[in-house]
């Protein structure tokens, strides 16, 4: 596989995380028409970029604080996830490109006593918030040309990211904002296993969805603990947050697991996420010391 060959649309923190492992193109550009796409692959290949043969789309609307800012933008959240993903793939199907999608897993209500982890196969049934909705649409879209033979496409699934540097869309720092935390266990997305992961599923041409989270489910209030136990340990605040049952939220949101048993079955076993976060926490502090140090 030729980092070459790859161009990555999405700027956002997911498709900076891509281009940046596969070292390949990232296209800044925002796309608004099919025309559009033509002249930014124009535009790479002029720089030195001249076969192309898979495009990874990393672009998605998911609010300026939260996905709940999609009910007041709706026109921009079904834009960016439904109409340019549409648009990239009808670019791949004139020609014959292999057509990366990153997709979503949070399209699942989920009852953590009758419920197993969710697979690919099973009918999404959140309907709930407009992002939700969104993902619903552009999946549905897209496996149709998976299951009839029109299109080479890989849907990866991914679920809350969790990261080792620091980022405002990292899970991590986005439960250091919250002071009630939910006591449920979630599927996660570690984002250095997920790149690993992409790079084979693309090297291996896979096709059709793929939940690309980690094995088990994260506890967040543990992920808590272990990072306040490493930053007063370091010099740093630690963070207080009282634990709620997350059925009394009081706002939509999916909490569920999902099966990884398809991932597996072609051979490939993710990280278990409860051997994972500590060292993921471990790594984080240590980037928060080196800009500490360099603030000093």
């Amino acid at each position: 596989m030729n980092s070459e060959n790859m161009l990555v649309f999405g700027a956002g923190y997911i498709g900076r995380k891509i281009a940046e492992y596969l070292k390949c193109p990232l296209m800044r550009v925002k796309i608004h028409t099919y025309q559009d796409i033509e002249e930014q692959i124009e535009y790479i290949r002029e720089k030195g970029y001249s076969d192309i043969k898979i495009i990874i789309n990393a672009i998605g609307y998911v609010g300026e604080n939260s996905v709940d800012d999609c009910e007041q933008n709706q026109a921009e959240t079904y834009f960016a996830n439904v109409v340019v993903p549409m648009l990239l793939a009808d670019y791949c199907l004139k020609h014959n490109l292999y057509f990366v999608h990153i997709g979503s897993g949070c399209m699942y209500h989920y009852d953590y006593e009758t419920d197993t982890p969710v697979s690919e196969e099973r009918e999404p049934n959140f309907f709930d918030l407009a992002y939700v909705r969104s993902k619903i649409a552009i999946e549905k879209i897209l496996l149709n040309r998976i299951m009839t033979n029109t299109q080479r496409i890989l849907i990866c699934r991914i679920r809350i990211p969790l990261d080792d540097q620091p980022n405002p869309r990292n899970l991590l720092d986005k439960l250091l904002r919250y002071d009630l935390i939910i006591d449920a266990n979630n599927s996660i997305t570690y984002l250095p296993e997920f790149l690993k992961i992409l790079k084979i599923l693309i090297a291996k041409e896979v096709r059709g969805i793929i939940n690309l989270v980690n094995t088990g489910g994260l506890y967040y209030p543990d992920l808590l603990i272990y990072y306040n136990y490493l930053a007063e340990k370091n010099g740093f605040s630690k963070h207080n947050f009282d634990v709620i049952d997350y059925n009394k939220l009081g706002v939509p949101r999916t909490n569920l697991l999902m099966s990884v048993e398809k991932l597996t079955s072609i051979g490939i076993v993710p990280r278990d996420i409860n051997k994972d976060y500590k060292q993921c926490v471990n790594n984080y502090i240590q980037n928060l010391i080196k800009r500490r140090d360099a603030e000093c």
